[in-house]
């Protein structure tokens, strides 16, 4: 009994290392977003924002605030899909507080791709984000998705 309790023990905090998330800010434009621990950024510049582990890698655009609509962000995802060639694609709403979002899934060229588009009424800004990651990785893409929030 002791044993099963022990390795009980160390497969939970295991789980919880794998599953570690760290809050971070780009700064530019106070959006804020959850990604693994592990995440390395590669690009922090006023016009984008990059980084990845082994699995998943986040790209966050400015785009043209002109023109979007935050009640048609689904129908310029859609439009962004078809351009892209996305297979395989579903929409949904984002469950997000200070934002609205909208988010499309497929693939392109074969790899998984979670595309999103955030709109700040308060402040004009429109973001794209991109999230591709590996196979088995789609609920953390989704995590990543759903924590954007502006500061």
């Amino acid at each position: 009994m002791k044993r099963i309790l022990v390795s009980l023990t160390v497969i939970f905090c295991l789980c919880l290392v794998a599953n570690a998330q760290q809050r971070y800010t780009w700064k530019q434009y106070g959006l804020s977003f959850s990604v693994p621990a592990n995440f390395k950024v590669s690009v922090n510049t006023a016009e984008s924002f990059e980084a990845e582990n082994a699995n998943i890698h986040l790209s966050i655009e400015v785009m043209d605030y002109d023109g979007i609509d935050p009640e048609d962000l689904g129908t310029a995802l859609g439009q962004m899909a078809v351009e892209l060639n996305m297979k395989n694609a579903e929409i949904g709403e984002l469950a997000l507080t200070t934002l609205q979002g909208a988010y499309i899934e497929g693939k392109v060229d074969g790899v998984s791709v979670c595309l999103v588009l955030l709109c700040d009424t308060d402040s004009n800004i429109a973001l794209v984000s991109s999230i591709t990651y590996a196979d088995g990785y789609g609920q953390q893409a989704t995590n990543i998705a759903n924590s954007f929030s502006i500061k």
